[in-house]
């Protein structure tokens, strides 16, 4: 009896999933950090910054509100969110791919491999 391989995809999901929840951590020289330390000053409002953010014309606006939110709470579920994220883009781009034709293993594993560039172009 042959056995049965765990896709690409499935790998990719288990991979981004344990990324999220095991080999990161909340670094605060980065965007979460500097929304941290904002979301801690006194008198803070969240409608205040964001018409701020609006008004010095950021186009993260959207972001910029889900990740402040999802700060306020605890942080498994933006870890948990973000990964969701990131399997549901490459679950799309896999099936975009195979509306254009028959999907093979090799096209799913190039999708779920070139995602990963977009990890180590942020790393760097």
């Amino acid at each position: 009896m042959r056995s049965k391989k765990l896709s690409p995809f499935a790998i990719f999901c288990i991979a981004v999933t344990a990324f999220y929840l095991i080999f990161t951590r909340l670094v605060i020289k980065t965007d979460d950090g500097h929304f941290l330390a904002i979301m801690g000053e006194s008198g803070f409002d969240l409608i205040e910054w964001l018409k701020l953010r609006f008004e010095t014309w950021s186009g993260r606006i959207t972001c910029e509100f889900l990740t402040m939110k999802f700060l306020s709470v605890p942080l498994i579920f933006w870890k948990i969110t973000a990964s969701l994220i990131w399997i549901f883009i490459v679950w799309f781009i896999i099936k975009l791919i195979s509306a254009f034709g028959e999907q093979d293993r090799s096209s799913e594993i190039f999708t779920v491999c070139i995602s990963f560039t977009v990890f180590i172009g942020c790393v760097i």
